[in-house]
């Protein structure tokens, strides 16, 4: 790859390209003034599109994108190599670990075609991880209406205002440790890692701190946030993406909510990237 600035799609911004009646024209520029970066959760959503002719145009799509791109892990495979890595190399260096995606990649430049039963079972598993983020947030309504219930609670202002308190509480913290627990399959309770492990980690990887604070992001909006406070709401999919964020220049989605919620997950994490709509990087490219 060359040193083009690295654009990352999420699956609407696609979607949105896909419709796009100037298509051929932006195409070739996109393809030429940047390097195009896909998530293995977009292709898993791609592919998982119901109607066998709308996949076939967005995967026709996606094999011109990666004329000029790649395709790297999803969250949990990705943070798992940074883990691994961070274990064995020092000093560790997250931006060395080679997190692209060869078999997914390869599927899409191929053009590979995926009949209606290979794109049920992938709808299925998405289902089933959208259900479960939403059934775990959920346990935390009556809780948090509980506390905001009591003398003197009031809600955060933002995700800013959220997360410092976190921090002041020990809860981000707790929320830190229980996702490298989880991501290096470990037993919270009973195997938990290193407090310092922890700390240094996420202060060595901004992709993992970008996803906590993805994480932290969907516990505010659907907990805390006041209901006049425009929608930084991310679906489970939509929020594992933040981890793309530290690898991309400029990362564009259709969707207006998660816009604003990626644009405050990398100005908290100091993110040198742009989160931008389509609409505005299609009035750049053009």
């Amino acid at each position: 790859m060359d040193d083009k600035h690295i654009v990352g799609f999420d699956t609407g911004a696609v979607n949105k390209l896909a419709d796009d009646p100037d298509r051929a024209i932006l195409l070739p520029k996109i393809r030429s003034g940047f390097q195009v970066r896909l998530s293995a959760t977009s292709a898993s959503e791609l592919i998982a599109t119901a109607d066998a002719l709308r996949r076939s145009k967005l995967l026709t799509l996606s094999k011109e994108l990666m004329r000029s791109g790649d395709c790297i892990h999803s969250a949990y495979q990705l943070l798992q190599m940074l883990i691994r890595d961070s274990e064995v190399s020092l000093p560790f260096d997250w931006r060395l670990v080679d997190i692209r995606f060869q078999e997914a990649e390869d599927v899409l430049r191929n053009g590979v075609a995926f009949d209606d039963s290979e794109s049920q079972s992938l709808r299925d598993e998405n289902r089933q991880a959208k259900d479960k983020f939403e059934d775990f947030h959920r346990r935390f309504n009556s809780l948090y209406a509980q506390a905001l219930a009591e003398q003197g609670a009031t809600r955060p202002a933002s995700l800013g205002e959220s997360v410092e308190r976190l921090r002041k509480s020990g809860s981000f913290d707790k929320m830190a440790s229980a996702l490298y627990a989880y991501v290096s399959e470990r037993d919270p309770r009973n195997d938990p890692p290193l407090a310092a492990v922890v700390e240094n980690f996420l202060r060595a990887c901004p992709p993992f701190l970008a996803l906590l604070l993805g994480l932290c992001a969907a516990r505010y909006t659907r907990n805390l946030k006041a209901p006049q406070r425009p929608s930084i709401r991310a679906g489970a999919l939509d929020t594992s993406m933040a981890v793309c964020l530290p690898y991309s220049s400029i990362f564009v989605t259709s969707d207006a909510a998660m816009e604003r919620c990626f644009k405050e997950v990398g100005h908290l994490a100091r993110l040198p990237v742009e989160v931008v709509s389509y609409d505005w990087f299609r009035q750049r490219v053009m």
